[in-house]
């Protein structure tokens, strides 16, 4: 039996030579090409951008620090801080749930332009991390022989103080439009659905569907994300978290090495067996490096090999990589910007049409995921206040045209305007500091 390794488990002494994925030169993904724009009076056709767009809805993240931390030179822009808590620091005593340790890291990613994202965990190579005050669990022999705790994921004491834990951190947090996403923790090792104790169990579907059940209850507005789990689970704790409308993250993304790995012989046979395949089209999908780009490099990873990752990653959709705030080596920082340039959400503003009372934008999709939160179309004449679209782009997906009634005057600009009403980048040329874009100057 094979169980998903743990965080960094991709030992940087281990030198076996990674299996021979490989990419051609070329694009990492050829977007679909766009229908033909004909300029005229009343016609506006864009010009599209291929720059990496400062947005903060796809990217890498930085691990419990900033991203202005990292040095831009050796790490990719950072738009969302992703921290972990072990349940036993966040919660000493029962109820009193220390939410200044997750408001301080959010206050400091909002200061640094950042989102956040957050877990919260159970247990950590054997040593306890469910609070004191919670009783249940065992202390059993590891595989090492060495005696270790894992909580009882099915006692009533667990699951009501889990319930109770998550509806705080739901009401606390939930909706905040600093919070990006929320991991499902909990369970296993470092919260990551897998490597529990050898002789202890994974919770049963009963306990599995009430954790799910206190997600969903407690974050409507914040997408939630599943572990992929493990090997020996297939794929059921997956398949019914997404059938709860959640995303899925991935560990150990990277692992190409010789023999059993998780790219040629975990990732896609569980993301099948859970159903998983069109699950980016109504909430994000996250990966973890297995260990850090800088031991792909002493493990031998040729540029090409980062190449089909980072073409893995698109296409599956991967709006997060989180490789722990280390370095990435300076080889693979081009396939790295290419990916950076293609993925998360690319609203494109391709075709502007105007009559008597009416504008029609069509609007595309360049990139490789939707938005997922409430975004939409507004048009203005400049120095007014702006006409907005109700129809919300959450699932942009197709391309999309939206009617809008037109705005009186003679300069007309169109955006795309974020939850909160603020331009997010068109992957447009020529879009103005604020994020407008110029359709119409006449």
């Amino acid at each position: 039996m094979r169980h998903l390794l743990l965080l960094g488990a991709l030992a940087v002494g281990c030198r076996e030579a990674p299996v021979g994925h490989r990419l051609e030169p070329g694009a990492l993904s050829s977007r679909p090409s766009l229908p033909v724009c004909v300029a005229g009076a009343d016609t506006f056709c864009g010009v599209e951008s291929n720059a990496i767009l400062p947005d903060a809805r796809h990217g890498f993240t930085s691990f419990h620090t900033t991203g202005s931390a990292l040095s831009a030179d050796k790490h990719p822009r950072s738009p969302v801080r992703y921290d972990r808590f072990w349940w036993n620091e966040l919660e000493p005593a029962a109820g009193a749930v220390r939410f200044e340790l997750i408001d301080a890291a959010m206050q400091s990613a909002t200061a640094d332009g950042q989102r956040f994202a957050f877990r919260v965990m159970p247990e950590e190579g054997g040593a306890r991390r469910v609070p004191e005050w919670i009783e249940g669990g065992s202390w059993g022999a590891r595989r090492d022989g060495a005696r270790s705790f894992s909580p009882d994921y099915d006692s009533p004491q667990f699951l009501e103080a889990m319930e109770r834990t998550v509806a705080a951190l739901g009401a606390r947090y939930d909706g905040d439009e600093r919070l990006d996403h929320v991991d499902i923790g909990f369970v296993g090792d470092a919260g990551e659905w897998a490597y529990a104790n050898a002789g202890t169990a994974m919770p049963s579907a009963s306990a599995r569907t009430r954790i799910f059940q206190a997600f969903s209850k407690a974050f409507k507005r914040t997408p939630v994300l599943m572990q992929i789990g493990a090997v020996e689970d297939d794929g059921a704790p997956l398949k019914e978290a997404l059938a709860l409308g959640f995303g899925w993250r991935a560990d150990c993304w990277g692992d190409l090495r010789q023999g059993w790995n998780h790219h040629d012989d975990f990732y896609e046979q569980q993301l099948e067996k859970a159903g998983a395949f069109e699950a980016w089209k109504r909430a994000p999908v996250a990966v973890e490096t297995c260990g850090e780009m800088s031991a792909w490099g002493v493990l031998g990873y040729d540029v090409a090999q980062v190449r089909w990752l980072m073409k893995w990653a698109l296409e599956h959709h991967v709006s997060f990589i989180n490789n722990k705030s280390r370095p990435v080596p300076a080889a693979y920082r081009p396939a790295v910007d290419e990916y950076l340039s293609l993925s998360g959400t690319r609203p494109y503003v391709h075709q502007v049409v105007r009559s008597q009372n009416r504008l029609e934008v069509l609007l595309h999709n360049r990139g490789s995921a939707p938005p997922y939160r409430a975004w939409r179309v507004a048009v203005r004449v400049r120095g007014q206040s702006p006409i907005i679209a109700s129809t919300s782009l959450a699932q942009l997906i197709e391309p999309l045209t939206i009617e809008l009634v037109r705005p009186v005057g003679a300069l007309i600009e169109v955006t795309v305007l974020d939850e909160h009403d603020q331009p997010v980048p068109l992957a447009n040329e020529g879009v103005q500091a604020d994020g407008w874009l110029t359709v119409f100057e006449s």
